[in-house]
């Protein structure tokens, strides 16, 4: 080059990084610098965590998705603390009835039986009201509420497969695990054929006259009582 014209230096092309063009936006999304999203943030869960994070978004003027895979409210409300404070309203007025109503000058306790299936419909109906009342909640908050199963596409991107089979994909800016838990059996043979957990209790249709709980905190102690 003329020693009077500084030479041009090119930097050396990185063979491993893939050139941002058009074509390979089309052909790989995920890689492409996306600058505007569906949702400032996207809520999996629709349990206690998922829905106060997301009315909380959303009161601070977030556009927010919520994906619940069954039903609103988490274990609390579903197969938690509200069906189990039914049961144990039920439990208590069946000890009064036993061994304290006489103390009082009632008598024909004896006599009085339970009807487990109008029970379990009277509890079941009282949460399907809760279900409901949080769905609303989402529409006078502004949150969009979606059900189905979710999983990651990307690190903004997640894909929710509804009941119908249906997929739609949904991107956001910030995206909140809030799965919950659920019970462990413990290993064994035979332990979850045989056995089944807090969750299932509520799925009785029937009061067993026998059974047995393991372990001794306090949801065994609860059902056990």
């Amino acid at each position: 080059p003329n020693s009077n014209q500084p030479a041009s230096i090119q930097p050396t092309p990185d063979p491993q990084q893939e050139a941002i063009t058009p074509q390979n936006i089309i052909n790989n999304p995920s890689k492409s610098i996306m600058t505007s999203y569906d949702y400032d943030l996207i809520a999996i869960g629709g349990g206690s965590g998922g829905i106060g994070c997301a009315k909380r978004s959303a009161s601070h003027g977030k556009k927010v998705l919520c994906v619940e895979r069954d039903r609103l409210g988490g274990t609390c409300v579903n197969v938690g603390c509200v069906p189990k404070k039914v049961m144990w309203s039920a439990a208590h007025i069946a000890d009064t009835l036993k061994h304290d109503m006489h103390h009082y000058g009632f008598e024909g306790g004896k006599e009085t039986k339970l009807d487990f299936s109008k029970l379990k419909k009277v509890r079941d109906d009282y949460v399907k009201r809760l279900n409901g009342i949080y769905g609303k909640g989402f529409e006078s908050a502004g949150v969009t509420g979606v059900f189905g199963e979710c999983s990651f596409v990307d690190a903004h991107t997640v894909q929710v497969t509804h009941k119908d089979g249906k997929k739609t994909n949904y991107t956001s800016d910030k995206i909140l695990i809030a799965t919950g838990g659920r019970p462990h059996f413990p290993p064994g043979e035979g332990v979850e054929e045989h056995c089944i957990s807090s969750d299932g209790f509520f799925d009785m249709e029937e009061l067993p006259k026998v059974a047995v709980v393991v372990g001794a905190g306090y949801i065994a102690v609860e059902l056990a009582g």
